[in-house]
């Protein structure tokens, strides 16, 4: 079976800085498909809630354009025809996405903040993390599901992203976690370490190899908040 490639940007304009849960954003998402029919319907839907906001389908040259406004920066999920969902979240920089068929499906959450240093400086930090791991083979990490920790109000929300495969700037895969509304609700984090910790020992049992990364980035966190 010949592999499904998909090649996303996602472009952020007019973000107005509210507050962290209120960003009203316009929000255009176009991307190319290999191996889609025609007609193939895309989605895009609300992560917590799953009610869909977005809709279209991709045309005779493989070409998909999603033009919408979303009331808040969040996270959704991107799906192409019943393949699985990609996680998005909405945030103030471009991003580019490659996926590789329903086997193989490329999934991540980046982190979101209040302000756009804060964003940039967290992003950096988690890229440091996870270029600490080296590379990292993928098949190693196929088929493996999301695991992910949130709290009852979804305010805070970690998670990690496996086998979540992220190419950085070298060339290199890493598993990667995210952290997401930081400080924006100060009244979450009084339980961050139980949880942090509960999904520490979550990666331990399932990936051993990856608690390392959820430890140096649970006391950074911690610290920071």
């Amino acid at each position: 079976m010949m592999k499904t490639i998909i090649k996303l940007s996602i472009l952020l304009f007019t973000l107005f800085a509210t507050s962290c849960s209120n960003y009203p954003a316009n929000v255009s998402i176009s991307g190319t498909t290999q191996d889609i029919t025609e007609g193939t319907k895309v989605t895009l839907t609300d992560y917590f809630g799953g009610q869909q906001v977005a809709e279209t389908v991709v045309d005779a040259n493989g070409f998909f354009d999603l033009q919408y406004a979303v009331p808040k920066i969040g996270i959704y999920s991107l799906t192409i025809g019943d393949s699985r969902p990609f996680d998005i979240v909405l945030e103030d920089k471009d991003l580019i996405v490659e996926g590789f068929g329903k086997d193989k499906d490329f999934q991540f959450l980046i982190v979101s903040g209040s302000e756009e240093n804060e964003l940039m400086n967290r992003s950096r930090i988690i890229f440091d993390l996870c270029n600490l791991k080296g590379t990292r083979e993928k098949k190693a990490l196929e088929g493996q599901e999301i695991k992910k920790v949130e709290n009852e109000n979804n305010l805070f929300v970690f998670a990690l992203a496996l086998p979540s495969l992220l190419e950085d700037m070298d060339g290199s895969y890493c598993t990667m976690w995210i952290l997401d509304r930081a400080k924006a609700n100060p009244e979450v984090f009084a339980n961050t370490s139980q949880m942090l910790s509960e999904a520490t020992e979550k990666v331990q049992d399932n990936f051993p190899d990856d608690s390392v990364v959820v430890e140096m980035s649970k006391d950074f966190i911690i610290e920071e908040l």
